[in-house]
């Protein structure tokens, strides 16, 4: 009897320990998947610099562009209808004609003449270009180039990439354990080891027991 006693306490004893590694190795379990989150959220982060930096030029120039047709727009009441103002796109390509080869003469001379006779030069003053070498330096500096809108178009690649990255780090975090979900699966480790070791093995002993008795009747 104090066999059966002894056995039965080392293997209770034994789901215990048992139990207890299952429920120590969802601190490894975590501790691993935070080192996979560390290590994507690094990479992530890296790609979202490289990201930023292609697109910085672009994105600087793009806001001045938004900028500029703002205040035009507000300086000449909004008026949309007119073909000059009536998108961003629309006034940048009207005022960068101005600009021939880049050349400050041919600002001057629609500084002085046309814009003048269409009231667009005092439009101009008003929103900070006081001179028609501030509008042309404007122009010159904050007109997007073929290498932009290259760089920009790479951006764009790239934070496609980075969505991917996003998604992947989101599944990762939603696969680490929870304080309750790490109780639980040691309690459920050790429900399940008592239900093996002690239900299984004398549901064994009844059917053994079973036929043993059938055979020697």
């Amino acid at each position: 009897m104090k066999k059966f006693i002894a056995r039965e306490i080392l293997i209770l004893l034994s789901a215990i320990c048992i139990s207890l590694l299952c429920f120590l190795g969802t601190f490894g379990y975590n501790f691993f998947k935070d080192l996979q989150i560390k290590n994507l959220d690094k990479h992530r982060n890296s790609v979202q610099r490289q990201s930023d930096r292609l697109n910085y030029i672009f994105d600087y120039k793009q806001r001045n562009h938004v900028w500029y047709f703002e205040n035009m727009s507000r300086e000449m009441n909004f008026d949309l209808s007119n073909k000059i103002i009536n998108n961003e796109e629309n006034l940048w390509d009207y005022t960068v004609k101005a600009n021939v080869f880049g050349k400050i003469d041919s600002v001057n001379a629609r500084w002085n003449g046309k814009w003048k006779k269409e009231g667009l030069t005092e439009h101009f003053k008003n929103i900070g270009f006081s001179t028609p070498q501030k509008l042309n330096n404007f122009i010159i500096e904050k007109s997007i180039s073929p290498n932009d809108s290259l760089n920009h178009k790479k951006s764009i690649a790239i934070k496609s990439n980075l969505d991917n990255l996003s998604n992947k780090l989101k599944t990762l975090n939603e696969s680490k354990l929870e304080q309750y979900e790490q109780k639980y699966f040691g309690y459920q480790s050790f429900v399940i080891l008592l239900f093996l070791l002690f239900g299984l093995r004398y549901l064994y002993y009844l059917l053994k027991w079973c036929i043993l008795t059938l055979k020697n009747s």
